[in-house]
């Protein structure tokens, strides 16, 4: 969920006006000077906390558990563009062996009557 989203969401239907202008203004701030936002994470197994120190954290990040958490994220999204990129290419591959194949077989039926 957006952080304008979870701002807004219990904000009054007379305001939406107020709010779409207030999502732009958070967007445009955001990319200009993004917003720095603390995270707490609930119900997370310390085993799960020690084996992530110890074979990612410790070795990789010197032990600054921000820092692997901020290039994990980054990196979790640029995968997830990868991936759209590639499906996207894929379908378009698709489409385009699809629509000669029907092509085909429209003249195939168009000579054969």
């Amino acid at each position: 969920m957006s952080l304008g989203r979870c701002l807004f969401n219990a904000l009054p239907l007379k305001h939406e006006r107020e709010v779409i202008s207030m999502k732009k203004k958070l967007a445009v701030l955001a990319t200009e000077n993004d917003l720095l936002v603390d995270l707490t994470f609930h119900n997370v197994p310390a085993s799960l906390l020690t084996e992530f120190a110890e074979k990612i954290v410790m070795p990789y990040y010197a032990g600054n558990i921000n820092a692997a958490i901020q290039d994990l994220i980054h990196k979790a999204l640029a995968e997830q563009d990868f991936v759209l990129s590639h499906i996207t290419h894929v379908r378009s591959r698709n489409i385009e062996r699809l629509t000669t194949a029907l092509s085909k077989i429209q003249s195939e039926v168009i000579k054969h009557g």
